[in-house]
């Protein structure tokens, strides 16, 4: 069980960090295009969100983790 915790713990990582990709790719080619426009914003909002959700769930695991240890 608790490989399958880290295991999963290291996918959320690798979405994460697909999430900073997707942001930092396509920043400039938004600003370009877009300047501050709604498409842009919700762009940042929904990646800055889904971040944050997933820190979250690494943190749960983690302290999942520790649980099962025990």
């Amino acid at each position: 069980m608790i490989h399958a915790i880290e295991q999963t713990r290291l996918l959320v990582n690798a979405v994460q960090m697909s999430c900073k990709t997707i942001y930092q790719e396509t920043l400039v080619g938004y600003e370009v295009e877009l300047g501050a426009s709604h498409a842009w914003v919700d762009m940042w909002e929904n990646l800055t969100l889904m971040s944050r959700n997933l820190t979250t769930l690494r943190e749960e695991l983690w302290d999942l983790k520790d649980i099962l240890r025990d």
